[in-house]
């Protein structure tokens, strides 16, 4: 059996609390839900009891929720613009299936994954007045 997974899309919905270390730059923490959709591809080979070579592929995608925390560094730049560094670990928890050909005799496989990510994101932002 041979599996990929991919990790679509994912959003987070995060709270943010820190304290300044210098004048203009704030440390903080963040935490909160995180969602996304992983898609699954298997592909399950074999022989039927005539030797004739067999194979399944199934794609399937999940949407789950989980968790997320990081922490981070925002401060200003220069006038109106701010600039920011942030690490996030997310965890959806985990996705599983089972994929089987129908030949006789009948072959089945079971897969499960746990779904996480570290992520590392740099931002710039301007303020208007």
């Amino acid at each position: 059996m041979s599996m990929q997974q991919k990790l679509e899309w994912f959003g987070t919905l995060r709270g943010r609390g820190g304290v300044l270390v210098m004048p203009n730059w704030l440390l903080y923490v963040t935490g909160g839900l995180a969602y996304g959709e992983i898609q699954t591809n298997t592909t399950l080979s074999g022989f039927t009891a005539g030797g004739l070579a067999t194979a399944a592929d199934m794609t399937t995608n999940a949407t789950k929720a989980g968790w997320t925390v990081g922490v981070g560094l925002e401060g200003r730049i220069a006038r109106n613009w701010t600039g920011k560094v942030e690490y996030l670990y997310i965890d959806l928890g985990t996705v599983s299936g089972t994929v089987s050909l129908a030949p006789a005799p009948p072959i089945a496989a079971n897969w499960s994954s746990k779904i996480t990510d570290n992520i590392f994101r740099v931002g710039v932002n301007y303020q208007f007045h």
